[in-house]
């Protein structure tokens, strides 16, 4: 009995300091989401024509990003994270713009021209987008990658088997109220 009494007396009169709920108002949550943007390898018989044997320029690879178009994403995304990583295995400089576009295909953001050097194979590059000075990427819905080889005296080699390897993602960071 002594100790239920002892127990019983230690939880009524022990010390308790007042909640303050009100905190949860100044409380931001912000979560951060990461997403693959594109992918893809191309190897230097992409660049010929198989007809003529002349080497051509491959037209811009676009792909569908509707990550804007949700609506809570849209007000409460702060800035987005855009990484690209490249293995470059070609024996040539390799130009890559990358374009974000709207639904009438017209650039809403872009890149500054990415260089790949020649044989480069950990090719790492990072843009970082702040929304507040950027509105217009938020109009984005559609992703262009276009490459484009330098030009050289030495043709490629169609049964040449080196690659161009590139992946894209996005970390997009949110800010809720």
């Amino acid at each position: 009995k002594v100790i239920c009494f002892f127990l019983c007396s230690l939880c009524i009169i022990s010390c308790s300091k007042n909640l303050d709920f009100s905190q949860i108002e100044d409380y931001i949550a912000s979560p951060i989401y990461t997403s693959s943007l594109t992918y893809f390898i191309v190897t230097p018989s992409s660049f010929i024509d198989a007809a003529s044997g002349n080497e051509i320029d491959l037209p811009a690879d676009v792909s569908d990003f509707r990550v804007f178009e949700n609506e809570f994403i849209r007000k409460n995304l702060v800035k987005a994270v855009f990484n690209v990583e490249i293995k470059n295995e070609l024996d040539r400089e390799v130009f890559l713009q990358f374009n974000f576009l709207d639904d009438a295909n017209n650039p809403v953001y872009q890149f500054e021209q990415i260089n790949i050097t020649a044989n480069t194979l950990n090719f790492t590059y990072q843009e970082t987008v702040a929304v507040s000075s950027n509105e217009n990427i938020l109009n984005a819905t559609r992703v262009s990658v276009k490459i484009n080889l330098s030009p050289s005296a030495t043709p490629l080699e169609p049964s040449d088997t080196s690659e161009f390897e590139f992946k894209s993602s996005v970390i997009l960071f949110i800010e809720t109220n």
